[in-house]
């Protein structure tokens, strides 16, 4: 009996030492979780911008005449600057199953996103360019940290804040033109 009351008044002692190892532990904690989000976030968003990508290109690789604008807005699914023009394009499509449109699975892309057929859109995006007798699609989507935040500045206690600015994800494929002749 003896022994039983004083494991209880030892272990009445730890308290203060836990909730000051916990109260350490918790901000490495929340850091591993925001991380986890974040990267599996962007992970998953390259996966998507890649498969509408592939789909695209390998579509676009199949028409005869990218000359026209009504054509490749048609097999974009977007504008250019992101409006929605076609929804049963492989774009369109890959978008709105993964939520990624203004409105989840409907609506536009969000501000800030550019879809291009290369090399008739435009040769030549961030250093991509188009290639001779091919057909590639690049995908410009933002990846906002929280919101519509621009950054999201961390005071790390030395005077100077942490910035984690948004930028935006860039993905391209790239297909042999297949004209039927």
């Amino acid at each position: 009996m003896v022994n039983i009351i004083t494991t209880f008044k030892r272990a009445q002692a730890n308290t203060g030492q836990v909730l000051v190892e916990l109260a350490l532990a918790i901000p490495f904690l929340l850091m591993v979780l925001f991380c986890l989000f974040y990267f599996g976030r962007l992970f998953y968003i390259k996966q998507i911008l890649l498969i509408a990508c592939q789909a695209t290109a390998q579509l676009a690789s199949q028409y005869p005449n990218l000359n026209s604008s009504g054509l490749r807005n048609y097999l974009r699914g977007f504008t250019t600057s992101g409006q929605v023009v076609n929804l049963n394009s492989p774009n369109y499509e890959a978008f709105s199953a993964a939520n990624m449109l203004s409105n989840g699975n409907s609506g536009n892309l969000p501000p800030g996103s550019q879809v291009y057929i290369m090399p008739y859109d435009t040769t030549n995006i961030n250093g991509i360019q188009a290639s001779p007798n091919s057909v590639s699609v690049v995908i410009q989507y933002p990846l906002n940290i929280f919101g519509n935040t621009q950054n999201l500045n961390i005071w790390m206690g030395n005077g100077n804040p942490l910035t984690l600015s948004n930028f935006t994800v860039t993905e391209y494929s790239s297909y042999p033109i297949q004209l039927n002749q």
